[in-house]
């Protein structure tokens, strides 16, 4: 785990036991921290792996791996469900 994402981690968990949600909503809506979000204009989407990965900076093939290895995961998480 990258150390900013253990820090993201940290600050919102901070920010919920201290029960401040306008803080964990401005965290997530800051591109410089969450680069991966976009404005649903009033709706809400779910953010794709590959969004993620591509704004990590990983090659289109270190995607494909990575959500390939994923999808493994989470069918085999799906057989012990």
């Amino acid at each position: 785990m990258s150390t900013a994402l253990v820090i993201l981690t940290l600050i919102l968990s901070i920010a919920l036991l201290i029960d401040i949600p306008n803080i964990v909503i401005e965290i997530q809506h800051d591109p410089n921290i969450c680069p991966e979000w976009s404005d649903p204009h009033g709706s809400s989407f779910s953010v794709s792996y590959e969004d993620i990965l591509k704004k990590m900076g990983k090659s289109k093939s270190d995607i494909s791996l990575s959500i390939k290895q994923i999808n493994e995961h989470n069918s085999i998480q799906s057989m012990f469900a």
